[in-house]
């Protein structure tokens, strides 16, 4: 190899470089490198879902599923539920550490037995700054019945592979009890003198 350099010239050229020079190049060549190597091996991609739906936000959502959903936040799970004449779709990821996790939902197609969608779990990157509390992410979207309701719902991640094939479950139409103010359950005896 100094040899071939020798014949090119480039040994010369090296050594008229001034050493500073050389070990600040030699540094930022590194530094360079390393930069590249960690955007590639950290993942730089986002999530793969081609048209993403748009989920409801937790107040859109019908009080029985949304008090369903809070009783049964800790489990990771696909639900389809028919409430009120639609159909609701819930993933949820379960119990995670930290905020910045997120489930994502897409691709809604109607097939001859049901309704088809897409899921993707993300997670925050390493550097991403998360709130420091244990969160609980999901995912609901309605979708209407063009009059057949679907009997199942099939969850498939991006690339397709099925997740689960649940039932379309039809979700009571409970009342949601508020209690009033100064009323508690139990003791309905008299104050003692």
């Amino acid at each position: 190899m100094k040899k071939l350099w020798d014949r090119m010239g480039l040994l010369d050229k090296w050594r008229g470089i001034p050493m500073k020079w050389r070990i600040t190049g030699s540094l930022a060549l590194v530094v360079a490198l390393l930069v590249v190597l960690s955007v590639t091996a950290f993942g730089g991609s986002e999530p793969m879902i081609e048209d993403k739906l748009d989920c409801l936000p937790d107040g859109d959502i019908p009080p029985q599923l949304l008090l369903w959903l809070d009783a049964n936040r800790a489990q990771s799970g696909y639900n389809a539920f028919l409430v009120d004449g639609a159909i609701y779709l819930t993933v949820r990821a379960g119990e995670k550490p930290t905020g910045g996790y997120r489930v994502e939902l897409g691709d809604l197609d109607y097939t001859d037995t049901g309704v088809k969608v897409s899921v993707e779990f993300v997670a925050p990157k390493p550097w991403d700054m998360v709130t420091q509390v244990i969160s609980y992410p999901h995912a609901v979207i309605a979708c209407g019945s063009a009059g057949d309701i679907p009997e199942t719902a099939l969850f498939v991640n991006p690339q397709g592979a099925v997740l689960a094939t649940v039932s379309v479950e039809e979700l009571p139409v409970g009342e949601v009890e508020d209690e009033e103010e100064g009323e508690e359950d139990g003791d309905d005896s008299e104050p003692i003198d």
